[in-house]
C-alpha cells in the first residue's frame, strides 16, 4: 500500500488510542461524543499500526477480553 497524497493528509483526522477506546467502551465518558464524531465526520480517518496494537491491548486489559 502506498502513502497518501499530501492533499489527502491535510484534510485527514489522525485517530489515536483514546478515540478508539471511547468507541469500543460504552461506559467511557467520551463514548457518545466519539460515536457522534464518526457518524458526522466527512474527513478521512487515519491511524498507525502502533495505535491499532495499543488499542487492542488497552481494550483487552480494561474490558477483560482474553482472560481465562
Amino acid at each position: 500500500m502506498g502513502s497518501l497524497p499530501c492533499s489527502t493528509l491535510r484534510s485527514a483526522v489522525f485517530v489515536d488510542t483514546s478515540a478508539f477506546y471511547a468507541l469500543a467502551d460504552k461506559t467511557d465518558r467520551c463514548h457518545s461524543r466519539a460515536v457522534r464524531f464518526v457518524q458526522t465526520n466527512a474527513r478521512r480517518l487515519v491511524t498507525s499500526n502502533l495505535v491499532a496494537y495499543e488499542t487492542i491491548t488497552l481494550v483487552r486489559m480494561r474490558r477483560g477480553f482474553g482472560r481465562p
